[in-house]
């Protein structure tokens, strides 16, 4: 073990269900996003900064993405079109 922690020395096994091993198959590793979040590590802030950053980062891109897609003339009134995007992140949120 160098510097890293003792639980964590296997990705695809983590102490969820200790002693059973690669339990990792059974849950999300959210591997799909984290190339977000590791940025925020690299650039030295803490796992619960990185977080808070990471959730930034997928709130912008949900009101982004559908900016760009509403963003055609749609036949809507232009004081209409950022509703799209709004309402679209807006939804993204969970409590």
């Amino acid at each position: 073990m160098a510097g890293g922690h003792a639980l964590a020395e296997d990705l695809w096994s983590p102490p969820i269900f200790f002693p059973v091993r690669d339990v990792a198959f059974y849950t999300d590793l959210l591997l799909g996003v984290a190339p977000l979040y590791w940025p925020w590590r690299w650039l030295g802030a803490g796992p619960e900064t990185s977080y808070q950053l990471w959730m930034l980062t997928i709130w912008s891109l949900n009101f982004a993405a559908p900016t760009c897609c509403f963003d055609g003339d749609c036949g809507r009134a232009p004081s209409e079109q950022p509703l799209g995007p709004t309402c679209s992140a807006s939804a993204a949120r969970s409590w």
